[in-house]
């Protein structure tokens, strides 16, 4: 059963995923549907905030990289070190790269040498929801959830026997990506596989400040070629049991460009490649369900310099992870208004590399569980997660949320109180020279409280407001400083994240003409509490971390028609803990628009979309001496066959 709510056709910074239809239905949630449908992490969520971008958002972006994607319909902090396919980052919330964690179908993503991922590795072409938690509980979730968690979702349709869409894009700078994805079953099974090529020279030209006369220059040794391949196969057996499974395999060349600084640089490239697995099976009772899950994540980095003519590598270094991890979960339905779950999971890392001693390895495992009650529009839900690191450290998280509707009003209140930890990542413990094997792990407690007004629509007119607050302390945050001739990490701050968070949504139609408008504004402060005087706090705001930020975006439809037009504000970010005010970043207004056009005929349709990016060629930089590409033209043709209309692009 899905909630009205969930069901909206634009971004939707969601307070609670309660709405009128969704209370009291505990006792009558298809089994089959949530078994195949939702991880754990996804089916416990009702007071939690957060943002869903679904098929018919991301259409136009269909085989676009993650970051990509939450930069053009998000106002999330996305931080890129130039082009197209650069090392991309999410910063959530004021938090950094290793504090939010990246789950694919319930499976977590995050390196255990880097603890983070590039979101530039990840497509989006065969992921039918991508889901933003903000806050999310490490009594749901674990370690490294300060900022969230961003979850792909995958989702089989028993109905659909055949669909078939290819797409194909081509832009600036010799810019091509093309990718096709099929989909075909029947009642029983559905089978999901797609794979797509990039390849992006990435030669565009920019001003360089840090020359006399900002000269314009071309980006000279940033192409990339990377490609990726993913499959899913969902079956119903007998007598209530169901499984899926899925493989992603993904392979990316990158050439790393220099800094704008630099006066000389030699020639450098990054190769990075994965393999992952994962498979569900899942058993259901009348009023109680078994979820059984493995998976397995293989991924490697190798990075090579060369000498001046680009043909002989002088230098050569790398590393490649394991992660093999299983788990168990049970989930009851105790009557009307009571849902009880508890499981275990159990993750076996193992990495090895040319900057550590020896292979390392580590065993982490966690026993937790939940209970919800849901009557009379309100809802409640408490968790409990044991953790254990073997022969090291164990942590205790729980969570509280609630949320409550008011029917009268069309008003949702919700709460959450959670702590969260990090555990220090083999690179911060292990790196020679400087790894800190004596490393703590990063500590916290968050808070948010949250109100959404979602009238009920008049007339031709549907809109909602939202606003979300939230307090986010961190100690013992690790952190890279000199030591000697050398770097290494240390548990040096204690750090508040705090601000709040504010959408609103207006939509008109009036015939076949649609009218939109959106917008999201998010204010963050994260603060360095080791300061001795709290009145200047507000001075040290922490690097990259912007005080503002704003998204707002307008499209007009017309029968087949589509127009867009997108403004984003990104506030001052400081680069340095010192606040060098010669090494600010200013702040950054960017401009772009699209139109399509949807030829139909019987089952076959074509969309051909055109964008424009950054319409006015602002010069910005989103991570210093990496300039960020100008105004680009970008071209696509997607065709498709048997596709669902919300699976279109909304232009």
């Amino acid at each position: 059963m899905k909630t009205k709510l969930s069901k909206a056709p634009f971004i939707y910074f969601i307070i609670s995923l309660v709405s009128v239809t969704g209370h009291a239905q505990d006792k009558i949630i298809p089994i089959e549907e949530i078994t195949i449908q939702a991880s754990r992490k996804s089916s416990f969520l009702q007071d939690i905030s957060s943002l869903r971008i679904d098929s018919l958002q991301k259409g136009r972006y269909a085989v676009s990289d993650l970051a990509t994607l939450l930069k053009a319909e998000t106002n999330i902090n996305i931080t890129q070190y130039g082009g197209e396919g650069s090392l991309s980052s999410v910063r959530l919330r004021g938090t950094g790269p290793s504090h939010t964690q990246i789950n694919w179908n319930g499976i977590p993503l995050n390196s255990p040498s880097t603890g983070s991922v590039d979101l530039s590795l990840m497509s989006s072409l065969l992921t039918d929801e991508i889901e933003v938690i903000y806050g999310a509980s490490g009594s749901m979730f674990g370690s490294g959830t300060f900022g969230g968690s961003l979850n792909l979702i995958n989702k089989p349709d028993f109905k659909n026997k055949l669909s078939v869409n290819s797409f194909t894009e081509l832009g600036s700078w010799d810019h091509f990506k093309s990718g096709a994805g099929l989909r075909v079953g029947n009642g029983k099974w559905q089978y999901h596989a797609g794979g797509f090529f990039q390849s992006s020279p990435n030669t565009y030209t920019f001003e360089n400040p840090y020359f006399q006369g900002n000269p314009v220059q071309t980006r000279l040794n940033d192409s990339l070629v990377s490609k990726g391949f993913q499959n899913y196969v969902f079956i119903k057996l007998k007598h209530n049991w169901n499984f899926q499974a899925g493989m992603w395999l993904q392979n990316r060349h990158k050439n790393l460009p220099a800094p704008m600084s630099a006066t000389q640089y030699l020639p450098s490239s990054q190769i990075d490649q994965s393999s992952r697995v994962y498979g569900r099976l899942t058993k259901g009772w009348s009023g109680a369900l078994m979820e059984i899950n493995l998976a397995r994540l293989s991924d490697s980095l190798t990075y090579q310099e060369f000498d001046w003519t680009g043909s002989t590598v002088t230098r050569s270094s790398g590393f490649n992870s394991t992660v093999n991890s299983a788990g168990i979960t049970g989930k009851w339905y105790l009557g009307e208004h009571w849902t009880m779950d508890a499981g275990t999971d159990l993750e076996i890392m193992s990495a090895k590399g040319s900057s550590f001693t020896g292979q390392l390895h580590e065993i982490r495992s966690s026993g937790f569980g939940s209970v919800r009650y849901n009557k009379n529009n309100f809802n409640a839900i408490a968790g409990i997660r044991q953790v254990w690191v073997i022969d090291k450290v164990h942590r205790t998280l729980v969570n509280i949320s609630s949320s409550y509707l008011s029917s009268l009003l069309n008003l949702t209140f919700n709460a959450q109180i959670s702590n969260k930890f990090r555990l220090p990542t083999f690179n911060e413990r292990y790196w020679q020279p400087g790894g800190n094997p004596g490393l703590l792990p990063e500590t916290g407690i968050g808070y948010e409280t949250g109100i959404e007004w979602a009238p009920e629509p008049s007339g031709n007119i549907k809109s909602s407001l939202a606003i979300n607050a939230f307090i986010q302390d961190v100690d013992n945050w690790v952190q890279w400083v000199p030591a000697g001739t050398y770097w290494s990490p240390r548990n040096i701050k204690n750090v508040r994240c705090q601000g709040f968070d504010a959408n609103a949504v207006l939509n008109y139609s009036h015939g076949s003409s649609k009218y939109s408008l959106k917008g999201f504004y998010s204010y963050t402060e994260s603060l360095d509490l080791n300061l001795l005087s709290t009145e200047n706090r507000i001075q040290k705001q922490l690097p990259y971390i912007p005080l503002n930020q704003l998204l707002a975006k307008g499209s007009y439809e017309h029968g087949q028609l589509g127009f867009n037009l997108t403004y984003r504000y990104t506030g001052i970010r400081f680069t340095t803990d010192d606040h060098d005010p010669w090494l600010v970043l200013p702040p950054v207004h960017l401009f772009d628009t699209g139109a399509s056009y949807l030829f139909r005929y019987k089952d076959f349709q074509t969309l051909i979309s055109f964008r424009i990016n950054n319409i006015l060629n602002y010069s910005y930089q989103l991570i210093r001496a990496y300039p960020a590409p100008g105004r680009s033209f970008l071209f696509s043709v997607n065709f498709m066959f048997n596709q669902k209309k919300a699976e279109y692009a909304e232009n």
